[in-house]
């Protein structure tokens, strides 16, 4: 199941190396631009996505590399999938558990699903890999989409 799930989720064309953005809304901008031209979104997408980043802020502080996790409603969503940014910078998120504090997200792993409750099943085996420091260290070094995608679908293969 867990290999079935990555196959469908996870796409080289969905990883995003060294983005460059100077703050979260033109990290999630630049989300909705690829997710859009690829056919993954509806237009509706990114005014959600911003809405609610707003409100129910996605950053987590785990270590050693903060991640943001945004997401929205899945009538915004026409294609599933998962898009990853790794940034050039880290960028300030709005931390999730603690309103009042930012983290510097070094990675974003955008929840582009149609079903929504698949996302809180989702959100449970990407926290899996975030907090596993050794994964997440080869996250970091990692230097193409693919590399990413490996380290990826092997923390799913030891998960299952």
């Amino acid at each position: 199941m867990q290999q079935d799930l990555f196959t469908r989720l996870f796409k080289a064309d969905m990883v995003l190396f060294n983005m460059q953005a100077e703050n979260n809304t033109e990290v999630l901008t630049k989300l909705y631009e690829h997710l859009y031209q690829k056919g993954y979104v509806k237009e509706s997408y990114l005014l959600a996505l911003l809405e609610r980043e707003k409100k129910f802020p996605t950053g987590l502080a785990t270590i050693p590399f903060a991640v943001a996790i945004p997401h929205t409603d899945s009538e915004h969503v026409l294609q599933p999938c998962i898009v990853i940014a790794k940034l050039a910078h880290p960028v300030m998120f709005q931390e999730m558990a603690n309103e009042s504090n930012y983290v510097n997200a070094h990675f974003v792993f955008a929840l582009v699903l149609n079903d929504s409750e698949k996302q809180v099943g989702m959100l449970g085996t990407l926290m899996g890999i975030f907090s596993n420091e050794k994964m997440m260290e080869r996250l970091a070094r990692a230097d193409s989409a693919q590399a990413i995608l490996q380290v990826i679908q092997s923390n799913l293969a030891y998960a299952s």
